[in-house]
């Protein structure tokens, strides 16, 4: 069995295996956590339970939450029996610790996609649902290095790439690069490269002569 704790990236695959199949419980937090508070504080340090530890009892409350005929308290009750039964084999440490893992590589590729919009701390923090505090958090525990930072490498890498290929002014690649402004694009290419994108475009045509 597998237990995902809210705001967990996740994926499991069904392995094509005869005489098998797949249930799933998705639920809202919300309806348990008067009774398992560590839903919201905590999370499973390994979500698998392996299916010698999965009680008969448990096995029957999935039974009854197939039979589509019971009403929504039922099925509460019944994930009710299911939780009380396997909670308490998980080992769960700090929600924030595990948010973190999964949330890094997120932001990463988030922002390699997206690195043409306004970006800022705020705009990272609504769009995942974290505070913009720890968004910061994370990238300064996980990633090690701030936010600004990365977005500038991205940025500034994308413009070189775009001055060494095409023939487009650099007002034009700024403005693809997410600036509003070319002096601003400028600072921030010349903090990244040590050299500012006309000097950068001066030497790569040399170097290509």
């Amino acid at each position: 069995m597998v237990i995902i704790f809210p705001n967990v990236t996740h994926e499991h695959i069904k392995q094509d295996v005869p005489n098998t199949e797949m249930i799933s419980v998705i639920s809202t937090p919300e309806f348990f956590t008067g009774f398992y508070p560590e839903l919201i504080t905590k999370r499973p340090k390994n979500t698998y339970i392996p299916a010698e530890q999965v009680s008969d009892t448990v096995r029957y409350a999935f039974d009854k939450l197939v039979d589509a005929s019971f009403t929504p308290g039922a099925l509460v009750g019944w994930t009710y029996v299911i939780l009380s039964e396997l909670l308490p084999q998980l080992e769960l440490i700090s929600a924030r610790a595990v948010d973190g893992f999964h949330l890094a590589p997120s932001l990463i590729s988030y922002i390699d996609e997206n690195f043409k919009k306004p970006l800022t701390i705020r705009y990272l923090a609504n769009e995942f649902g974290y505070s913009s505090s720890y968004v910061t958090h994370v990238f300064y525990d996980q990633l090690k290095i701030p936010f600004r930072t990365y977005l500038t490498a991205v940025r500034a890498e994308h413009a070189a790439k775009l001055i060494r290929s095409t023939s487009k002014t650099l007002t034009e690649i700024a403005y693809e690069c997410g600036y509003s402004s070319t002096n601003t694009f400028c600072r921030c290419f010349k903090k990244h490269f040590s050299v500012t994108p006309s000097e950068y475009k001066k030497i790569t045509k040399k170097d290509s002569e």
